[in-house]
């Protein structure tokens, strides 16, 4: 599993929001230690996301999600359906959770999880 870097900037956001900036640090530092997935750092992908913003105009955030899924030729599941509008425009295996039955979604999960 690919997340941006981005991600990390907006669960810290959101966290500090809703609770605190220490909860927040401990959350964030925790999901970037792990080794579940492999985070995409900027570097990697600036061209890819200058690419997607100018081919779907897409929020800069869904931009960051689309262009890894882009570039690494990968499925981008989400609960966001014009993230997913936009990917599917580029070709993009897209999965949208929330028009997605439990079944199929375990199918693609799994698929994810070969690769």
């Amino acid at each position: 599993m690919l997340i941006p870097f981005v991600a990390f900037v907006e669960v810290a956001c959101v966290l500090t929001r809703l609770t605190s900036s220490s909860l927040a640090r401990e959350v964030v530092e925790s999901l970037r230690t792990s080794e579940s997935y492999r985070i995409v750092y900027e570097e990697e992908i600036r061209d890819s996301v200058i690419d997607v913003a100018l081919e779907v105009g897409s929020t800069g955030f869904d931009t960051y999600f689309i262009a890894v899924a882009k570039k690494f030729n990968t499925m981008l599941v989400t609960d966001d359906e014009p993230m997913a509008i936009h990917a599917k425009r580029l070709g993009i295996d897209t999965v949208l959770v929330r028009k997605t039955s439990f079944d199929e979604l375990r199918t693609k999960i799994a698929e994810l999880a070969k690769n």
